[in-house]
């Protein structure tokens, strides 16, 4: 196995589905959170933020949250405190604080409450790196690159208003980018950006379309499929 490899695992909320739920995997059970850490550390990484793994070398780890979601802030944060693994997360900067959230363009019937400024700072104070994930929930390739731009902008520039933090890390929401997307996240001065394309990331790894691995379940068959974060 490559010694210089960085595994981004991808996760939403912390968890059980409710029955209203089209896709059952955006959640984690907590039991399968903390197995996926030991498992990642038994075979040698080591966990740290997205920007801090990008500034490592050797065999990293990052558990990465999108949308925000407020059960990261508590379930989340109860299972990776005590394993001493920092997290980022993706917000959507114009919908931060809402409760019962349901994104038009998801497809998907689930409400869900999202974390508030306050939330994100108290995860900050522990380590957690708060990344964007854009100002709207929208599948940036759809619309036009001057569309794209204001989106990513005002997302960075909304998370440093509130947080007096500059986010490094963008996360394109639904996966969905191209060109110009890729160009306006690094225009407005992100470092790098995580897709959903599956895989780990080697040296030479374009910052900017870095691969992650779906980590959502609760049953038996999700723990086995963990195992394919080591290959």
């Amino acid at each position: 196995m490559d010694r210089d490899r960085l595994v981004i695992v991808q996760h939403h909320r912390v968890g059980w589905p409710t029955p209203s739920a089209r896709y059952k995997r955006m959640f984690t059970s907590p039991a399968l959170l903390a197995f996926q850490v030991r498992l990642l550390r038994a075979a040698g990484y080591r966990f740290s933020t997205l920007q801090d793994a990008l500034e490592a070398r050797g065999k990293r780890a990052v558990m990465t949250f999108d949308d925000g979601y407020r059960d990261n802030a508590d379930a989340g944060a109860i299972v990776l405190g005590p394993l001493g693994v920092p997290a980022t997360v993706f917000v959507v900067s114009s919908d931060v604080g809402r409760a019962q959230v349901q994104w038009e363009e998801s497809g998907d019937r689930l409400h869900g409450d999202l974390m508030n400024w306050d939330d994100l700072r108290r995860l900050a104070d522990r380590g957690w790196e708060v990344g964007s994930h854009g100002h709207r929930h929208v599948h940036l390739a759809r619309y036009t690159p001057d569309e794209q731009a204001e989106v990513v902008r005002l997302g960075r520039e909304s998370i440093e208003r509130a947080l007096g933090v500059t986010p490094r890390s963008f996360a394109y929401p639904y996966g969905s980018f191209g060109d110009a997307t890729v160009d306006a996240v690094r225009r407005a001065g992100f470092d790098c950006a995580v897709t959903v394309v599956r895989g780990a990331n080697h040296p030479g790894a374009d910052p900017y379309r870095l691969r992650r691995q779906p980590g959502g379940g609760r049953r038996a068959r999700h723990f086995a499929a963990s195992l394919r974060l080591l290959l």
